[in-house]
């Protein structure tokens, strides 16, 4: 639900915004358990985030920071839906990652390599 709102929320608060976006992040982490939903639900959510042209101009001064917490992420997150989201997000920011989107790539080999 968070992401069909989010181009209305936190609008003249850059720093709730990225506060926001930063514990989604968090959340993909979780694994199994009692927190298995929120990690789909925090995929979900950015993958919506990320698929709306009208936010990627918010995202862009976190580029560094998604780039640097996906490549870890990736290395631990089984959810097929997350991999998703890692397309979605290099489609979407093609043109701004530049050599950026070389340590994503690498973290998925790691990743292949250690399964």
């Amino acid at each position: 639900m968070l992401g069909y709102y989010a181009d209305m929320l936190f609008t003249e608060h850059s720093g709730a915004f990225k506060l926001t976006v930063q514990f989604l992040f968090e959340s993909m982490g979780y694994g199994k358990g009692p927190e298995h939903a929120l990690v789909l639900q925090s995929i979900d959510t950015m993958n919506t985030i990320v698929s709306d042209q009208e936010l990627l101009p918010r995202l862009e001064p976190m580029i560094g920071d998604i780039v640097q917490v996906c490549t870890e992420l990736i290395l631990r997150v089984k959810e097929p839906t997350f991999f998703e989201f890692i397309k979605e997000f290099c489609g979407c920011f093609s043109k701004i990652l530049d050599d950026k989107i070389l340590l994503i790539f690498d973290s998925i080999v790691n990743r292949m390599m250690a399964d």
